[in-house]
């Protein structure tokens, strides 16, 4: 056990990036251990991380723990919010809906995290919104989220 002692460094809100890949879309994925993992990923033929564009200050990061019979588990969320009523995006997520994903996001701190694995996936769910106003925002809000029984790695 150690101290948590206060950091005097920034510490800015928020996600720069959100990417996702389906998990059969990999050809290796490397262990987490300790909290960080250190080897890339390989992917399939065909297969990267895919990006998913958000509007600045829509996308976030919570990973709250809950204690079980088992021990801990993790369920991590990520929520962001892809503007327009594009039919592209439309069919995209429409399919996406069918897939179970790992996540690699960048915050605004400078650190990368993967969330999820192979075996303990995130799942997609879009809802589609244009407001009741004209200024209100029109798009599809979109939430990464699953279960884990580790927190999600940081990427070094």
């Amino acid at each position: 056990m150690q101290d948590l002692l206060y950091s005097n460094t920034d510490n800015p809100g928020s996600l720069v990036s959100v990417q996702v890949c389906p998990t059969f879309g990999f050809a290796s994925f490397p262990a987490a251990a300790d909290g960080q993992v250190s080897a890339a990923v390989s992917f399939r033929q065909g297969y990267r991380w895919f990006t998913i564009y958000s509007t600045a200050n829509t996308p976030g990061f919570e990973e709250p723990e809950d204690e079980t019979d088992n021990g801990p588990v993790w369920m991590p969320k990520i929520s962001l919010f892809l503007p327009s009523d594009n039919a592209a995006y439309r069919r995209e997520l429409f399919r996406w809906a069918n897939y179970r994903f790992v996540a690699q996001i960048y915050d605004q701190a400078g650190i990368y995290r993967r969330v999820g694995t192979i075996i303990e996936p995130l799942s997609l769910k879009s809802a589609f919104n244009t407001g009741s106003a004209v200024p209100d925002r029109r798009g599809y809000s979109i939430t990464l989220s699953g279960s884990t029984t580790t927190p999600a790695p940081v990427i070094i």
